[in-house]
């Protein structure tokens, strides 16, 4: 397994991922998809203990992630890859590896006032604004909300955006880039924090 750890701000981001081609799995008779599934479930847990959380996550009833010791949560999952950032404010993380499927199902999620941002016809572009809105679904974690009607995603330079939903505050974005695309998610008088917070991962 890959470890990748970075701190932006006082958001920590954490980043697992299993080695393509690894045999440490190969002995569970599963399908590819459900051996994909066992494997990501895998990480997440690992992800967990390393950071000391495993028995501390909650999940609420809508599916989000949450701590009862003043820290919030996201987890995200995909491939062979899982991620969580932690911070003392609400955040929200998606990732996602560029792919094609993404210029199918572009037209449920790309709005035509996001084309000044983005190139509707390019895979990266449009994998950032995949994980954006992902990542603004977590951060508010309400059902019923629309990528479509509800998530307008402004991108300026840096790997820095902003994001716009009916009834909330201006959401900033960070993007970050390793091996796949993630992006965080938060209020934007969430960051910088002027307070001091112990950091809770050992």
């Amino acid at each position: 397994m890959r470890y990748f750890k970075a701190t932006i701000g006082p958001i920590q981001f954490i980043q697992m991922n299993e080695e393509p081609g690894s045999n440490n799995h190969e002995n569970v008779p599963i399908s590819a998809r459900q051996q994909q599934r066992h494997i990501q479930q895998l990480l997440k847990t690992s992800l967990l203990q390393q950071t000391g959380l495993k028995d501390k996550v909650f999940y609420d009833t809508n599916g989000k992630p949450y701590l009862n010791n003043g820290w919030y949560l996201s987890i995200t999952h995909f491939a062979l890859t899982a991620a969580l950032a932690l911070a003392p404010f609400p955040v929200g993380l998606d990732g996602e590896i560029p792919h094609e499927r993404l210029l199918h199902v572009r037209t449920k999620f790309f709005r035509n006032d996001e084309k000044d941002y983005f190139d509707f016809s390019d895979i990266l572009d449009l994998t950032l604004l995949w994980t954006a809105k992902e990542a603004v679904y977590k951060l508010i974690g309400q059902r019923g909300i629309s990528f479509m009607r509800d998530i307008h995603i402004l991108r300026s330079d840096s790997g820095k955006g902003q994001a716009y939903v009916t009834g909330h505050s201006k959401i900033f974005l960070q993007w970050i880039e390793t091996d796949a695309i993630f992006c965080l998610a938060y209020y934007e008088n969430d960051f910088p924090l002027p307070k001091i917070h112990p950091n809770p991962l050992i």
